[in-house]
C-alpha cells in the first residue's frame, strides 16, 4: 500500500512539473527546450519533490508565471526593485534587521529551515513549520507597518499579525524594497475614512477593524491631526502571518526567537512607547524584558511602565485589544498613551 502511494505521489508531482513546463512553452513563448532548461533550474523543480505541498497550493500556471515574472497576482510588487528604495531612507541597523526577516521568510516558504548565513536556529520543529508553510497561502512576513523613517512615537505590538488566504500582499517573490513600499504606505490611503484590507482580486476585504481602532486610540491620545503610519505604527512580536488555530505554544516559541527583532527595529527609529495588545503581546514582552514570570502584566490596561533594552530607554503601556474594551477602557489606554509622552 504504501509503495502504491508512493507512486502515485510521483506521478501526481511529475505531471505537475509537466505541467509548467507547458504553461511556459504556451503563455511564455519559449521553446520547450528553453522551458524545461527554466524550469530544472528553479528552485520549484528543487523543491516540489521533498516539500511538495507550498508549489500544490497555487496551480502550474501560477508557477509558470512565477518563474518568468514573479507574483502574476501582484502587479502592483513588479519583478524590478521599487526606484524609490525606501530602505535607504532608513537607518542602516533597521535596514539590516529589516532584511533578515524577508530574507529567512523567503528561505523558509521556500524549503530552507533558515535562510543562508543565518546562524540561529529555526523558530519551530519541523513538522509545524512544514504545518506552517502549506497554511502560509506563501505571504512573506510582515515588516512594521508605517513610516519608520518620520520616527514615529507610538508603536502598536500584538504577537502575531492574523493570516488571511485571499489577501492581497507581498508573497514570495516580492523584491525586498517591494515589501517594505507596500508596509510602508499601508496606511496612507483611506477608504470611506477607514483602512480596509483588500482581495488578491482588486475588491475590498472590508474595514480591518483592528487599524481603526488604533486610529480611534491614536486620535483620542494624540488628537483628531495625529496618523497611523506616520505618528504610531504598527508591529508584531513574530512577524510571521498566523493561519488560523495555529497551536499557540508553538507561536509563543516563535515569538522568543524573532521578538528581539522587532523590538530592535522600533527602538532604533525612536518609538517612545510601545503598546502592546493583548495578553499575549505583553508576556511575551514581559519575557523580552527578563521579567518574571510571576510578575508579567496581566490584559487590563495598565502603566506605562519605564523599561530599557539593549541601550534604549522607552515606556510601555500594556492594554486590552481596543475593540473588546468599553470607552471608558479605550480613554483609560489612550491616556496612558499621553502621559508617556
Amino acid at each position: 500500500m504504501d509503495t502504491g502511494e508512493a507512486m502515485i505521489d510521483r506521478t501526481l508531482l511529475e505531471r505537475f512539473a509537466a505541467e509548467i513546463v507547458s504553461c511556459l512553452v504556451r503563455y511564455a513563448g519559449l521553446t520547450p527546450a528553453e522551458a524545461k532548461h527554466l524550469y530544472q533550474e528553479s528552485f520549484v523543480a528543487r523543491d516540489l519533490e521533498g516539500s511538495p505541498e507550498p508549489f500544490l497550493h497555487e496551480t502550474a500556471y501560477y508557477w509558470a508565471m512565477f518563474l518568468v515574472t514573479g507574483d502574476p497576482y501582484a502587479e502592483q510588487y513588479p519583478a524590478s526593485e521599487d526606484p524609490d528604495q525606501p530602505g535607504e531612507r532608513l537607518p542602516a541597523p533597521i535596514t539590516a534587521v529589516l532584511r533578515t526577516i524577508y530574507e529567512e521568510g523567503a528561505a523558509l516558504l521556500s524549503g530552507d529551515r533558515k535562510s543562508p548565513g543565518s546562524n540561529r536556529p529555526a523558530a519551530m520543529p519541523t513538522a509545524d513549520m512544514e504545518q506552517f508553510v502549506f497554511e502560509s497561502d506563501l505571504q512573506l512576513p510582515e515588516a512594521p507597518s508605517g513610516h519608520l523613517e518620520a520616527r514615529p512615537a507610538v508603536a502598536f505590538l500584538t504577537l502575531a499579525p492574523l493570516l488571511r488566504p485571499e489577501e492581497d500582499c507581498p508573497r514570495l517573490g516580492t523584491p525586498f524594497s517591494n515589501w517594505l513600499a507596500y508596509y510602508r504606505d499601508r496606511f496612507d490611503e483611506l477608504r470611506k475614512g477607514s483602512v480596509y484590507w483588500w482581495r488578491r482580486n482588486g475588491e475590498p476585504g472590508g474595514a480591518d477593524r483592528l487599524y481603526n481602532a488604533y486610529r480611534h486610540l491614536l486620535a483620542l491620545a494624540l488628537g483628531p491631526q495625529a496618523r497611523l503610519g506616520w505618528d504610531a505604527v504598527v508591529a508584531h512580536a513574530l512577524p510571521y502571518k498566523v493561519p488560523h488555530r495555529f497551536p499557540h505554544a508553538i507561536l509563543s516559541k516563535a515569538a522568543h526567537t524573532y521578538s528581539p527583532d522587532t523590538l530592535i527595529i522600533l527602538l532604533e527609529a525612536g518609538v517612545k512607547v510601545v503598546v502592546t495588545i493583548g495578553f499575549d503581546a505583553a508576556n511575551e514582552f514581559a519575557y523580552l524584558l527578563g521579567e518574571p514570570r510571576s510578575e508579567r502584566k496581566t490584559r487590563e490596561v495598565t502603566g506605562p511602565y519605564q523599561a530599557f533594552y539593549e541601550g534604549h530607554s522607552f515606556l510601555w503601556v500594556p492594554a486590552a485589544y481596543p475593540f473588546r474594551t468599553s470607552k471608558q477602557e479605550q480613554v483609560l489606554i489612550a491616556g496612558a498613551i499621553r502621559e508617556a509622552l
